[in-house]
């Protein structure tokens, strides 16, 4: 082997891992696997390469086993210890069930605590594996990247001319292609029917790397400008529309109101990472814009296997060069960028998964510190034992092993709980999650509860056998004093006491920072749900339509259409207003032109603002409010002069403090000069939590089109409006789908509702870190009082007085833990400003979160130190000395 293995941290872990192998098979084959483990390394990129190297870990463990038990199968004398190895193994683990059962309440409160942790643990555990870590479901996906075409350092879409001319000028891809998918209008068959079509440039199908079920896929013949129109449909359509029609293939059908030919249908299982795409055709039967200025594509390409992806980005950043070059008008300002799919994929949840993660990680070790403390005391309460055995000749090693076999078993036991409620519970919290309107969390469809889930169960399981085990393993079996032979047994040890009263400050600083990360994220997702979108979205209805270009190809025949519609839905009883839109806000629907007003200087660069195409009651029907001039009427007819209206961050940035009525701006492009008659409210377009941008609103009269969303505000109890609306549709045009019937009120839920999940994650995360810190506390300080009886029993009868002794026993808990709380409250601090770009307008020195938190805790660790302290106070002298 000729490759150099690279010297990274997985290289190092390889090469550690060999020692699962006997010496003389190290010896031969070691450098030889360790060179073929950097060769695949070399050929990996970002998490191709973590699960190449899990891969191959798990491989070595097995395989090295395997040759181990060879080994020793070949030798009599080593077959025969293993025999006595394993049967010392056995009754371990009787003698452990014993001891187990013995100190029953103590295991069982271990069991609990460790199944608490692992099975948060598990839950997220299996989200962030359906979003982050499972690859996509395509042949050798770690070779797939997504194209972003980049204007002023923002990644966006690209036209259908660039993708053309990076298909042909490189070499570094095996394949490159685009899709811009839109609703299309299924018609000819029983009744209309709205499919999610992508419109295909390039090769898209090679991207993809899959083959059709059926007949054939797209090929570049069928994307020539004369080619025939043919479709190639999912397994999905084949079954809903078709009924797996066996002669599918052949069949013609109505897209657009053109008749298209089905030349095949994809597997079951194919699924584009994009969007999920009904039927594919080729991009020239796209209704809208194709020119070169027009970026409304995604492209994506498939590298050669010699390529990387920084070899293919300085290839394809020189074709952007030409294309500048070449086109300055357009590309001037126009650079490229490519990321690995999976990573373009994961960008906008990855920091928030990754944070939910750290979340419940930080919450295991809460829970294997609260069983570290119960183990000290249950271990403690046992030193004399351990005494007599190291007397009687009891190695270390033997003890060792023996305690840690417990540790195993809790650990065993409380993974077993785990799995069981993971598998029941986390399935039925999916289904009814995603049967809440409106709720978004990436992968949450994609969660399956399965082996992968249950081997991240047993891992965790033994690093918390081993986590919780080591402290009082190390203490009780280093050394065995001579005094816990005798009635010294029966007395406190002080370092297990201090050690105690550490994990109780670990655990009060875990809980302060998990509750006031919390808190903040709770602030947070209030202040944005308090943002006012600039629209009052109760008792809004919608539904979107689009109509045939080549039925409605006149603009004076699709305005007419709308103001039908209008119409007809205005006439429905319990509406009070009715308009049409082109681009909803929170519906992803949005259109961009670039400007100038009449105001700027020569040389003044033109402005990117919201373009929309509205009837003239939108305004009343959203409840945007009227601040200056007036909005659309009648006045404004189709041969009228071009009339626009503008939003306040419009007015603002093209007149500044100048009133905008009677100005004109002049769009770039088209040279259309319009006059701005009114000044509406800021609406809020995309997302609550970003701020308004200008915007500019055209009547439908004077720029129609084909695509429009039909909304409608009703009485409160109007619940069948949403029927009557589509059914007021089809009276004007039977053959006419129409699609995502829905209210407004949904849509902003849903912009909020990845937050909220996090929210609500986090809360309860934060609660059952409360919960362990208090059963933890109140479990050691329990320990502490029934360990100090005697001291406190000799103290009483020597006459002390008990609220003394009271006040003695608590300071011995509240002393460690208010210094816990004190250093959560500081980490918490340190935690915010990292969390500060996931924070919406909360500041990280936000009061109310952390005085949440110190009163909760405080009030918490008050009680918890309390109740064994006051059971400290009323100590029966007597008894306690005869103990």
């Amino acid at each position: 082997m000729s490759a150099t293995v690279r010297p990274d941290w997985l290289a190092r872990v390889f090469r550690a891992l060999l020692i699962c192998f006997p010496p003389p098979f190290r010896q031969r084959f070691g450098a030889s696997m360790l060179a073929t483990f950097g060769e695949g390394l070399d050929r990996r990129r970002g998490v191709s390469r973590l699960r190449f190297a899990a891969r191959a870990f798990a491989g070595m463990i097995t395989s090295g086993i395997a040759e181990r038990l060879a080994a020793r199968r070949a030798d009599p004398s080593r077959l025969a210890a293993a025999l006595e190895y394993g049967r010392d193994l056995v009754r371990d683990g009787r003698r452990t069930v014993r001891l187990l059962w013995r100190e029953r309440a103590v295991s069982t409160l271990s069991i609990v605590t460790l199944a608490v942790g692992l099975g948060a643990s598990a839950s997220v555990y299996s989200l962030v594996d359906a979003a982050l870590l499972r690859p996509i479901a395509l042949p050798d996906a770690d070779r797939l990247v997504a194209i972003h075409t980049v204007v002023d350092d923002a990644a966006g879409l690209s036209s259908f001319e660039d993708v053309r001319d990076w298909q042909a000028r490189s070499r570094a891809f095996a394949a490159l292609g685009a899709v811009r998918s839109q609703t299309v209008n299924l018609t000819g068959l029983e009744m209309p029917s709205a499919l999610r079509g992508g419109f295909v440039v390039g090769d898209l199908f090679g991207v993809a790397g899959i083959a059709a079920e059926l007949g054939r896929t797209l090929t570049g013949a069928d994307l020539e400008p004369a080619s025939a129109p043919v479709a190639v449909i999912t397994d999905a359509v084949w079954r809903d529309q078709f009924q797996y029609a066996p002669d599918v293939i052949g069949r013609s059908v109505q897209l657009n109101n053109i008749a298209f030919t089905i030349v095949g249908v994809l597997p079951p299982a194919f699924v584009f990472p994009y969007d999920r795409i009904d039927v594919w055709m080729s991009a020239r039967f796209h209704t809208g814009a194709m020119s070169r200025q027009t970026r409304t594509v995604a492209a994506f390409a498939r590298l050669r296997p010699s390529a990387t992806v920084e070899q293919a980005g300085a290839e394809l950043r020189a074709v952007a060069a030409q294309l500048s070059a070449e086109h300055p008008a357009t590309n001037r300002t126009r650079a490229v960028r490519l990321t690995p799919m999976h990573e373009w994929l994961t960008a906008d949840v990855r920091g928030r998964l990754t944070l939910l993660f750290a979340f419940v990680i930080v919450l295991m070790i809460a829970a294997c510190a609260n069983v570290t403390s119960l183990q000290l005391g249950a271990i403690a309460r046992r030193r004399a034992e351990i005494g007599v055995r190291v007397a009687l000749g009891a190695s270390r090693a033997r003890l060792v092993r023996e305690l840690l076999a417990e540790q195993f078993v809790i650990a065993g036991a409380a993974a077993a709980v785990a799995t069981i409620l993971t598998f029941v519970l986390v399935p039925i919290a999916v289904e009814r999650a995603l049967a809440v309107p409106g709720l978004r969390v990436a992968g949450l469809d994609r969660v399956v509860v399965n082996g992968r889930v249950a081997a991240f169960i047993g891992v965790l399981a033994c690093a918390a056998a081993l986590a919780s085990g080591l402290a009082p393993i190390w203490r009780w079996t280093r050394r065995v004093p001579v005094s816990t032979l005798g009635a010294g047994a029966r007395t406190s040890d002080a370092r297990v006491t201090h050690t105690r009263m550490w994990l109780v400050a670990s655990q009060v600083a875990i809980a302060a920072i998990l509750t006031t990360t919390g808190g903040l994220i709770v602030a947070s997702y209030l202040k944005m749900a308090s943002v006012d979108p600039g629209f009052d979205p109760a008792g809004i209805w919608s539904l979107e339509y689009r109509l045939p270009a080549n039925k409605y190809r006149e603009p004076a025949r699709q305005a007419a259409f709308h103001e039908a519609v209008v119409a007809a839905v205005a006439a429905l009883p319990g509406v009070r207003h009715a308009a049409v839109v082109r681009a909803m806000p929170f519906s992803g629907n949005s259109d961009l032109v670039e400007i100038a007003s009449d105001v700027d200087a020569p040389g003044t660069p033109a402005r990117t603002v919201g373009f929309n195409t509205v009837s003239d009651d939108y305004f009343a029907t959203m409840g945007v409010p009227l601040i200056e001039g007036r909005t659309f009427d009648v006045r404004d007819r189709a041969e009228a002069p071009v009339v626009v209206v503008i939003n306040r961050t419009a007015a603002a940035r093209l007149f500044g403090s100048t009133s905008a009525i009677g100005r004109a701006v002049l769009a770039r492009g088209s040279g259309v000069r319009a006059e701005v008659v009114g000044v509406v409210g800021d609406v809020r377009h995309e997302r609550l939590a970003e701020d308004p941008l200008p915007a500019i609103y055209a009547r439908n009269a004077q720029n129609p089109g084909i695509f429009m969303t039909l909304v409608a505000r009703a009485d409160a109890g109007a619940a069948s409006i949403g029927e009557a609306m589509r059914r007021a549709v089809w009276s004007l045009d039977a053959d006419q789908p129409v699609w995502k019937m829905r209210t407004l009120s949904s849509l902003v839920d849903a912009d909020t509702s990845g937050t909220r999940f996090m929210f609500a994650a986090l809360v309860v995360f934060s609660l059952a870190a409360v919960v362990l810190v208090a059963s933890g506390l109140y479990g050691v300080m329990s320990e502490g009082v029934h360990d100090r009886r005697r001291e406190l029993g000799l103290r009483v009868a020597l006459g002390a007085n008990r609220r003394a002794v009271l006040g003695d026993a608590m300071r011995s808990g509240l002393a460690p833990a208010f210094a816990g709380l004190a250093a959560g409250v500081a980490g918490s601090i340190a935690l915010s400003f990292w969390l500060q770009n996931m924070l919406y307008r909360t500041p990280p020195l936000t009061i109310a979160p952390y005085l949440v938190t110190v009163l909760l805790l405080a009030a918490i660790v008050v009680a918890s130190c309390y109740v064994p302290a006051r059971r400290a106070a009323g100590v029966d002298p007597a008894r306690a000395l005869r103990e």
